[in-house]
């Protein structure tokens, strides 16, 4: 091996460690490992920010807790299947969802008046009511609004009008109905009266004193959906405001059939303690049995489960890589300009008439900037996997602990 080639390798690794042997690099090493060394110490602390972007699925929130989705799942796919429902979801070939009733798609406008305020009526396309305790469990809206739809009117508690999202305000009615402990009956918040009575229902000298709560609930969109997952009188967790929807999802004429086939190993079909319940054919007391109870067959509704969360993956698959791109462009262009800026910083700390440095270029201190990142880089490469929201970070405060470093020694002014 050549003398050359050994003081190129020793200058490039010894650098990462030694703020002298970075400077020799810096000035007598190659240009293509300095412009190698820079783009490494860009991308490096990128890649905890990209592997746990890329790692988020659309069925993350229910990892730990399924909140019964499983059995509200079911139960809402097999009431809407069977007679005399005969309900169809169904995604076209241009990734819009619809729901028909014997091939023909349904009226929304019997579910959501479209009203261009906030006063707009909203009113569950299904529900299922827990008979046990008299309780919404589970409920469902559709709504033919898309990202295309107009802009609606709302009125803040202020009396101030804005145009806001069509999808937004929407969720934002749903949110406002909640329902008394025991019963079906609903409040709507968004009507002074309604709340105020609410207000004096919870206090604790009220003379007639209720407890509430919120159901979980699904809305179906015409290009993206959303799942909340409530307990009490709160949303404990749900997907991401319009990051699931169609984009990635294949098309399918009968959406309720694929939720509902479950499968073996073996590819054996899966089913519940009464083959009348997947037929559609199961009255309700055979059903209520079935789900209301412990199943003989708890692999069924896993099975459903399952299907359910490939669903959610792939709807997420659209919003992930948008968001995946989104956050690395913009932590590259973040390490790219601080680097710039540390390499600026270093040539305006050497301009002082007694620094013996003061003959540094700018292009000189930008190549020393370049070597002296990539040990930040690889200290923010290995913390930043345990410590993913911090990455960033790391990567300025490493960088920033480097360049103070060698200012302090290498470059500091000749004292007198």
């Amino acid at each position: 091996m050549k003398d050359r080639t050994k003081q190129t390798i020793a200058d490039g690794f010894g650098g990462l460690v030694k703020n002298a042997t970075a400077l020799r690099g810096a000035k007598n090493g190659p240009l293509w490992l300095t412009i190698v060394m820079f783009f490494a110490s860009i991308l490096l602390p990128i890649l905890p920010l990209f592997v746990s972007a890329n790692s988020m699925s659309g069925s993350s929130f229910i990892k730990n807790n399924t909140y019964s989705l499983e059995r509200y799942v079911t139960r809402a796919a097999l009431d809407l299947k069977k007679s005399p429902n005969k309900y169809e979801i169904s995604i076209s070939e241009d990734h819009f969802l619809s729901v028909n009733k014997e091939g023909t798609e349904i009226n929304y406008g019997s579910y959501d008046d479209h009203g261009k305020d906030a006063d707009r009526t909203i009113a569950p396309f299904y529900t299922y009511t827990n008979k046990a305790t008299g309780e919404y469990s589970f409920l469902l809206y559709v709504s033919d609004i898309d990202n295309t739809a107009e802009k609606v009117e709302t009125t803040n508690a202020k009396g101030k009008t804005k145009l806001i999202n069509a999808k937004t305000a929407y969720l934002t009615r749903i949110a406002q109905f909640t329902y008394e402990t025991g019963t079906t009956t609903s409040y709507d918040l968004g009507k002074e009266d309604q709340k105020k009575a609410v207000e004096d229902a919870k206090k604790k000298d009220s003379t007639d004193p209720k407890t509430f709560y919120f159901p979980s609930y699904i809305v179906l969109f015409k290009d993206s959906f959303n799942v909340v997952c409530c307990y009490g009188e709160k949303a404990v967790a749900g997907s991401t405001n319009g990051a699931a929807d169609y984009k990635k999802v294949s098309a399918n004429a009968n959406c309720l059939e694929t939720l509902l086939t479950v499968k073996d190993k073996k590819g054996n079909d899966v089913i519940g303690t009464d083959p009348k319940i997947i037929d559609g054919t199961a009255t309700e007391e055979e059903i209520e049995a079935d789900i209301g109870h412990k199943m003989a067959c708890e692999d069924y509704y896993n099975g459903v489960l399952a299907n359910f969360k490939k669903f959610l993956n792939k709807s997420y698959l659209a919003s992930k890589a948008k968001t995946t791109a989104v956050t690395c462009l913009f932590s590259l262009a973040v390490f790219a300009g601080l680097s710039l800026i540390m390499g600026f910083l270093m040539w305006v700390m050497t301009r002082g008439k007694n620094n013996p440095n003061n003959y540094f270029s700018l292009w000189l201190c930008l190549k020393l900037e370049a070597r002296l990142a990539l040990a930040p880089a690889l200290i923010t490469l290995l913390l930043g996997f345990l410590l993913v929201s911090y990455a960033q970070m790391i990567f300025i405060l490493t960088l920033g602990m480097r360049v103070m470093w060698i200012s302090m020694k290498e470059l500091r002014p000749v004292q007198q």
